[in-house]
């Protein structure tokens, strides 16, 4: 009779779920430490299967979302201990990061690079993680694209904006 007042293991969720709970919290992490675990298919991989052992080894107290979390925690916490400060993003990507940041009115600066590329898709993607501070899965949610898609659209866009930003800066050089 022991039994009845102990929950039973819930039961295993197919590989997409997982990923998508996985998905969740990752993005919940800081923009840095979640791009570095979504760009290493090894560490996502742990990540997703940290979340399947911590429903295996699940033992009825407390819920089960708060093992989930515990379980995660201990994983971020195990494999990232050794960053103690934001690794160096490329130099593209630094460039709208280093806007905002500094920037009295980055809206103005932001826009106007936004300005300087053709394509509205380009735009968009950039508005949206810039502007409008969204995460790359909210805006691959948004979009209907995978987080993947958004990722290289930025990374392609932001390409663009740097190469689009020197040649106007080695115009003015140029002329004067």
């Amino acid at each position: 009779m022991a039994n009845d007042t102990q929950e039973e293991k819930p039961a295993l969720l197919s590989l997409q779920e997982y990923e998508v709970i996985a998905n969740k919290m990752i993005g919940s992490l800081r923009p840095w430490l979640s791009r570095t675990i979504f760009v290493d298919n090894d560490l996502y991989t742990d990540a997703i299967n940290t979340i399947m052992m911590a429903d295996w080894q699940f033992n009825g107290k407390g819920t089960l979302f708060g093992y989930r979390k515990y379980r995660f925690n201990c994983f971020i916490k195990s494999h990232f201990s050794k960053f103690k400060k934001k690794q160096e993003e490329p130099k593209h990507v630094a460039l709208m990061d280093g806007i905002a940041e500094n920037s009295k009115d980055y809206r103005v600066e932001i826009q106007e690079y936004l300005g300087l590329l053709d394509n509205p898709k380009d735009r968009e993607v950039l508005e949206q993680k810039y502007l409008k501070r969204m995460t790359l899965a909210e805006i691959a949610k948004e979009s209907n694209v995978s987080y993947e898609a958004v990722r290289l659209r930025i990374l392609s866009a932001l390409q663009k904006v740097q190469k689009i930003n020197n040649n106007v800066k080695n115009n003015k050089q140029e002329d004067e």
